[in-house]
């Protein structure tokens, strides 16, 4: 049995969702997926949703058969252990405190039981199994990690937040022993800011490799919006135009926005965490099966480089618009 997250702890700004006990229930189910060969496999062992609030999430993956999961909650009944990060503010404007003092946890406690780190948050659902393909060609030994990858402000981009953002072992210990430790490269000393561009300027500066998680037909894996926005042509532009201008690499609308082995998406409220389990894992049509196959070496070398979009300078005042990512 391998686990299949479902992030169901809800987006919280000051208030909770009265939904947030019937939906607990939710992460307590067991999924199973194909056994490749084992070799293929990501071989770590533990489950992991850390934070001080009900705001960020770090997952770290495994392929034993079992699940363990250790969460932040306001509830003091609550079935998911907590882990209070210290010495950070409450509040959506501490996120980057928040990312930084969940990772120095991680470092000290489950750098050398897992390989693969996952940070995604409350509204963000995950299908496990899809990042756990797309990891299988990638070493953890390698400084890398994988996201939906920005490009404004951070030479080689850095990955949204929303979306989530997986980092190898290699990735996590340079970002605790090098980046943390270098003020000039990164923000050590502040814990406001947005965190997904604050992190990826940290990785940068300590050699960590901005990976491209797009699948062998160039479509992304990674989703920092809700289904519909991506696959509805049109809404893109109407609704949310700063998608264009943040994207590293060019995307589609419609049918083709999305990877078949999609990884996650943002923005996503209890109600349709509901809908996605239902249509991911329970819904079958009849006759139709999926066949998978083992994915090729470092996938990302093989991709189309040339859908990157024209490098783009964004005015630093109008980085106001990253706190809503």
């Amino acid at each position: 049995m391998l686990p299949r997250l479902c992030s169901v702890t809800m987006r919280c700004e000051n208030k909770i969702y009265q939904k947030w006990h019937s939906l607990r229930k939710s992460i307590r189910m067991y999924k199973t997926i194909p056994e490749f060969n084992r070799q293929f496999m990501i071989s770590v062992s533990l489950g992991l949703i850390i934070g001080s609030f009900i705001t960020y999430m770090l997952i770290i993956l495994n392929n034993s058969h079992r699940r363990i999961t250790a969460g932040p909650s306001i509830d003091p009944d609550s079935s998911l252990p907590s882990i209070a990060l210290h010495g950070v503010k409450e509040d959506q404007e501490y996120l980057w405190g928040k990312t930084k003092e969940a990772f120095r946890y991680v470092y000290k406690h489950y750098l050398d039981k897992a390989d693969w780190f996952l940070k995604a948050d409350d509204d963000t659902y995950v299908i496990v199994e899809n990042l756990r393909y797309m990891l299988m060609p990638y070493n953890s030994s390698d400084p890398i990690y994988f996201g939906c990858r920005f490009k404004p402000y951070v030479n080689q981009g850095y990955m949204s937040g929303g979306a989530g953002y997986v980092l190898s072992r290699e990735a996590v210990k340079r970002f605790v022993e090098i980046s943390l430790r270098n003020a000039t490269g990164c923000r050590i000393h502040e814990n406001y800011g947005p965190e997904d561009l604050e992190i990826g300027r940290c990785l940068e500066s300590a050699q960590v490799k901005a990976g491209d998680s797009r699948d062998s037909l160039g479509r992304n894996r990674f989703l920092p919006l809700f289904p519909q926005r991506h696959l509805i042509p049109g809404e893109m532009w109407e609704e949310t135009p700063w998608y264009w201008i943040y994207m590293y690499y060019k995307g589609e609308e419609g049918m083709w926005c999305c990877s078949d082995n999609a990884v996650s998406f943002h923005y996503i409220d209890p109600n349709e965490m509901y809908e996605l389990e239902y249509l991911i894992y329970h819904l079958r049509p009849y006759g139709i099966s999926f066949n998978m196959v083992m994915p090729p070496e470092l996938l990302d070398k093989e991709i189309d480089q040339t859908s990157r979009s024209d490098k783009l300078t964004v005015d630093e005042n109008s980085r106001l618009m990253i706190y809503d990512i």
